[in-house]
């Protein structure tokens, strides 16, 4: 009799480095709110995923502006990046997740989205247009880029982000 495989379920992993994206250390609701309508509105979601945001103990409160999402709160130079990696290093995502999602633009996942693409796991890079590290970009299936977040004040963002092909990351 033959024995089944079991498939990976459709459902992605959203690690999200609040403060990179948002463009600066310091990160309050209103921001965080801008990053959630720009980032729900231009990346690929099922009801079945999982957020997680990761910023500095100074900028937790930001993070309850993302409804739904677990929170992880590291300080200290590449905090955030250290807690969403241990974060996922203490998961068998390949039996969990289909998808992972970095949204960061920092060279710091790099070799995290290396190792989750050779285990088998489709890895999107979210990052800001202009300011992702070449070499994460380079690791990634896919990159969607957003705007600058920071120059646009209090402006709506949501329509005004895509997909962006042959974008010539900052090195």
């Amino acid at each position: 009799m033959p024995t089944k495989t079991k498939s990976r379920p459709n459902r992605a992993l959203h690690l999200i480095d609040l403060e990179n994206i948002v463009g600066g250390s310091v990160c309050d609701a209103q921001s965080a709110a801008r990053v959630y309508r720009t980032y729900t509105s231009s990346v690929p979601q099922t009801p079945y995923d999982h957020y997680v945001l990761a910023t500095s103990h100074h900028n937790l409160l930001a993070t309850s502006s993302w409804p739904g999402a677990q929170r992880l709160c590291k300080s200290g130079p590449n905090g955030a990046e250290i807690a969403l990696c241990e974060y996922a290093d203490e998961l068998d995502l390949p039996t969990l997740y289909s998808n992972i999602v970095v949204a960061s633009g920092d060279h710091y996942f790099a070799t995290s989205v290396k190792t989750w693409k050779e285990s088998g796991l489709y890895v999107t890079v979210v990052g800001v247009q202009q300011q992702v590290s070449h070499e994460l970009y380079r690791a990634a299936n896919t990159y969607i880029g957003l705007p600058n977040l920071s120059v646009l004040g209090n402006a709506a963002c949501v329509g005004t982000v895509g997909r962006v092909r042959g974008f010539a990351p900052s090195r």
